[in-house]
This record gives structure tokens, C-alpha cells and sequence, in this order.
């Protein structure tokens, strides 16, 4: 029979992340290299209502560990 399981362990309350008031999550960018040959993968974030990542004045996708948030 079905029924409700008790949890175990621990419950983590994950941070949530904005920026300019915007809520953002992860999201992997992938992006041609400025030198070279090939693509570049890296963490960055997109706003969680419209889905555009966050980019800088260049339009360029801002690295999860540089975004300043709110």
C-alpha cells in the first residue's frame, strides 16, 4: 500500500540566487574560443524567467564565479 515514507536525514535549503532582482540558475555555456580552434565550456547562470544567460556590456556570457549577485 502506498503511504507517506518519513525522511531521512538531513533537509538542505539550497540558496537562491538573483541578480538585478532576477532570479538565475546554473546552466553550462558553450562558446567558439577567442584564439584557437574549438569551444570553450563553462558555468554561468540564465535568468529563470525569460531563459537569456547573463552576459556583460559585450554580450558576452559572464562566468558563474564572476557574477555579482544580489
Amino acid at each position: 500500500m502506498a503511504g507517506i515514507k518519513s525522511r531521512k536525514g538531513q533537509q538542505t535549503n539550497h540558496q537562491k540566487y538573483e541578480v538585478d532582482g532576477r532570479p538565475v540558475r546554473p546552466c553550462q555555456v558553450y562558446q567558439r574560443k577567442t584564439s584557437g580552434n574549438g569551444y570553450t565550456r563553462y558555468g554561468s547562470a540564465n535568468f529563470t524567467d525569460s531563459g537569456e544567460t547573463v552576459q556583460d556590456k559585450n554580450g558576452v556570457a559572464i562566468p558563474w564565479r564572476q557574477i555579482r549577485f544580489d
